[in-house]
C-alpha cells in the first residue's frame, strides 16, 4: 500500500510491530536493514541474523548497542518516522545467525585479512515495521574501501547466486553502488557508500529517502 509522507511518496507495509532488532540483510542490511535489510535469520545471507527470543511474557526485548559510536552516525528520523538504532560487536553479531551464516561471515572476514573482533555493525529502521528503508554500517576496522566494497558485494553475490543487479548510481550528488534483488518487488533496492573502513548501506525502494539518510549521515 502506497501513502504520502512528508511529500514524498513511501511504500508502507502494514503488520504487527517487532518486538526485536531485525539484521541489516543486504538485502539489506544487508538482501532480504537492512532485511526482507530479507527476513531474519535467512539461511542464504552472510549478513543475517536473528532477533533476541521474545521472553515468555511476550515484553519487547532490549536493543543491542554494542558499537554505541557507529549508531550516533545513523539517523534518528526518517520521512517524518522516528527510527530505532541498535549495534553488535562482531562476535555477538556473528552469534545470532546460523552456522551458514557464521561460515559465511567468517570467510569474508578471513578474505579481508580480519576477524570478529575488528567487525561492527549498526543499524537503524523503523520499529513497527511500516516504513520501507532501513540503514545500516558495516564496519571492518582497518580495511581500505577499495578493499572492503568488491569484497562484501562478492560475498553477497555468492550468496544469492549471482542474482544482485549491480550499478553505479548518483544520488544527491553522491556516487554509490546500487544493488537490486530481481526477486523482490519490495525492499529490493540497497544503496552501498563506501566511508573509509566502513560500507553505509541504505535499503529503500524510494530515492528521496536515500537522499534524506545521506545528508544525516555524520
Amino acid at each position: 500500500m502506497m501513502s504520502r509522507a512528508m511529500g514524498n511518496r513511501h511504500v508502507i507495509r502494514r503488520g504487527r510491530a517487532r518486538r526485536g532488532p531485525r539484521s541489516l540483510v543486504l538485502l539489506l542490511l544487508v538482501i532480504g536493514l537492512v532485511a526482507g535489510l530479507a527476513a531474519c535469520g535467512s539461511s542464504d545471507d552472510p549478513l543475517a541474523s536473528h532477533p533476541p527470543a521474545a521472553s515468555p511474557t511476550d515484553a519487547p526485548t532490549p536493543f543491542p548497542h554494542g558499537a554505541r559510536d557507529l549508531e550516533a552516525r545513523l539517523p534518528d528520523k526518517i520521512g517524518g518516522r522516528p527510527l530505532t538504532r541498535y549495534s553488535y560487536d562482531g562476535r555477538s553479531f556473528i552469534d545470532t545467525g546460523n552456522d551458514q551464516n557464521r561460515t559465511q561471515l567468517t570467510e569474508l572476514l578471513g578474505r579481508l585479512g580480519r576477524g570478529p573482533d575488528d567487525l561492527f555493525i549498526a543499524q537503524a529502521s523503523d520499529p513497527t515495521g511500516m516504513l520501507t528503508f532501513q540503514e545500516g554500517i558495516f564496519r571492518v576496522a582497518g580495511t581500505q574501501p577499495d578493499v572492503l566494497e568488491p569484497a562484501w558485494i562478492a560475498a553477497q553475490q555468492e550468496a544469492t547466486k549471482g542474482r544482485l543487479i549491480q550499478t553505479e548510481a548518483q544520488v544527491a550528488g553522491v556516487g554509490l553502488t546500487k544493488l537490486v534483488n530481481p526477486d523482490q518487488d519490495v525492499g529490493a533496492t540497497t544503496y552501498v557508500v563506501a566511508r573509509g573502513d566502513s560500507l553505509v548501506l541504505i535499503r529503500a525502494d524510494d530515492t528521496a529517502l536515500v537522499t534524506e539518510a545521506l545528508g544525516q549521515l555524520h
